[in-house]
């Protein structure tokens, strides 16, 4: 918040929200800078950043100021073991750790200058401050540079270049995993030889093509709700009549993003792309030719809200070739461009849902000793304190009462008994906001129950 303070729940939502507008929406968001600390172990707090992880988000945390050792006494967020986690300590201007730093042999990954650094303040000022808080962004702002530099680099080479890249230093040894101080210069020459993640080609003679109907089209597989593929328009027999299609299964309610790249590609590539959605029987659900922005006018972008569950077919065609029959092999125009693209699909599933199962016999004459609560997929981070029992109006204390589940999806509330030996009318509501409670893909909950 503007008074530096918040909550757990809070920094949640902040992350998962982070994590949503890189896995669904493209947003090239590679790290947060987490210059916070405060609070115990959150299980909800450690999916959100493993969840971030997955999605390609680096956590920099900043190890906190108490000049204590995170291996025997942990401080979080940053303590939490994740391979998406950079912990950072602060240095002085002589390479030492700061007199008033967190460390930790094993917990502290590295450290970064953090002793009277000038900064930026509100207001178009500047101001000289001194904290973890400070040492953190450095690294945080090398990750951004190394992603700029290597756009294909994923965040678990960038994240081992820079600890790898770290100048060892003497006053560091055995304070911090790495020994050593960032070095962006180190960190960049190492991940200049990185490999870029592997995609699955469309060429002339991958099993792919040709993929130019709905009965031949192409499965998208997802992970995370996304996938990438990348692949020719033009290389088959139908030339510029070229047509790829791909299949995706998809749930009512998802919302379905499309971004085809071709002018923005590296070098470009000459496809002006046209993009359209169909039904299993080749109906037209959705299209777009220029979506792209100034900079890449002629690549495609479409997003789509799911009506029904099933499976639909995107079809990448050049501009020229827009008015092709998905049914047909090469019933197009022959005057569309051709050249390579790159496509990202990205599926944003709705928020989940949860019902509080009705209590039977009801009205009666007992109290209740359990109650169940499901949810229509698994989530994680759902306790006693997003519940609250009311009597006639009055609320109850659930002291002693636990929720507990085995699969996520079906939960029991027990220990209900005591809450429940009064005579009145007791109505049970689940909270969903600031809960914490979120599903695998980190979409919190967002109707309240």
């Amino acid at each position: 918040s503007g008074d530096g303070s918040g909550s757990t729940s809070g920094a949640v939502a902040a992350i998962n929200y982070a994590t949503r507008m890189r896995r669904d929406f493209g947003i090239n968001i590679v790290a947060t800078n987490n210059s916070w600390g405060g609070g115990g172990s959150s299980n909800a707090l450690r999916d959100a950043i493993t969840a971030g992880g997955q999605a390609g988000i680096l956590f920099v945390a900043a190890a906190g100021n108490e000049a204590t050792n995170n291996d025997v006494t942990p401080a979080y967020p940053a303590n939490y073991t994740s391979e998406a986690v950079i912990s950072v300590a602060a240095t002085d201007r002589y390479n030492n750790l700061a007199s008033f730093s967190n460390y930790g042999a094993t917990s502290v990954d590295l450290a970064a200058p953090g002793v009277s650094i000038y900064s930026t303040t509100p207001n178009n000022t500047y101001a000289s401050y001194s904290g973890t808080s400070m040492a953190t962004p450095h690294v945080t702002g090398v990750v951004a540079l190394l992603a700029a530099a290597n756009p294909q680099a994923t965040a678990a080479q960038i994240r081992t270049a820079i600890l790898s890249g770290t100048t060892v230093v003497a006053g560091l040894t055995g304070k911090v995993a790495t020994g050593g101080l960032l070095n962006a210069a180190n960190a960049m020459q190492l991940l200049s030889g990185t490999t870029p993640p592997v995609t699955t080609p469309v060429t002339p003679t991958d099993p792919l093509e040709p993929n130019d109907s709905i009965a031949s089209a192409s499965q998208v597989a997802l992970v995370n709700g996304r996938a990438t593929v990348s692949g020719i328009v033009g290389n088959g027999a139908n030339g510029a009549r070229d047509v790829d299609l791909y299949a995706i299964n998809l749930v009512a309610g998802a919302v379905l993003t499309i971004d085809v790249d071709a002018r923005s590609l590296s070098p470009a590539s000459p496809l002006d792309s046209f993009v359209r959605l169909f039904n299993a029987a080749g109906s037209q659900l959705a299209s777009n030719d220029d979506s792209g922005g100034s900079f890449d006018r002629y690549d495609s972008y479409l997003v789509f809200t799911v009506p029904t569950t099933g499976t639909y077919y995107v079809g990448v065609s050049g501009y020229g070739n827009a008015a092709y029959n998905p049914l047909t092999v090469g019933s197009g125009s022959s005057t569309g461009s051709i050249g390579d693209y790159s496509t990202t699909f990205a599926v944003a599933l709705p928020a989940p849902g949860a019902d509080i199962v009705d209590v039977t016999p009801d009205p009666r004459t007992t109290a209740v000793d359990s109650i169940a609560i499901t949810f229509n997929r698994a989530v994680t981070g759902f306790d006693v304190a997003d519940l609250r029992l009311v009597r006639d109006g009055l609320d109850v204390s659930l002291a002693g009462a636990v929720v507990t589940s085995t699969d996520g999806v079906s939960w029991v509330l027990v220990g209900l008994a005591s809450a429940t030996s009064s005579t009145g009318v007791y109505t049970l509501t689940l909270n969903a906001a600031n809960s914490g409670i979120v599903d695998a893909n980190g979409i919190a909950l967002a109707t309240s129950v």
